[in-house]
């Protein structure tokens, strides 16, 4: 016989839903997930400090965008094409 599902184990399921949309969403634009990060660290490492968020995000961003152009991606893309075609940029 299946278990029955009561109203509290299908909040708790929606929530756990809920929790793993969030993170990726929040993956997919690039935003670092600090919780994840504070908890990997505790538990992993639990004698290596844990950066605070504000240390946390300034290096995501440091290593996300590090070494990149500032040249719009527009740009970017017109130039590879101008190469691709021989027509002067």
């Amino acid at each position: 016989m299946p278990e029955r599902i009561t109203p509290s184990g299908a909040l708790e399921g929606l929530e756990r839903a809920g929790r793993y949309l969030a993170q990726g969403l929040r993956l997919m634009v690039g935003v670092p997930d600090y919780d994840a990060y504070r908890d990997h660290m505790t538990t992993q490492h639990p004698g290596a400090p844990v950066m605070s968020y504000e240390e946390f995000f300034r290096e995501r961003q440091q290593a996300r965008y590090a070494g990149r152009s500032r040249r719009p991606l527009l740009l970017t893309w017109r130039a590879a094409a101008a190469r691709v075609r021989g027509l002067p940029r």
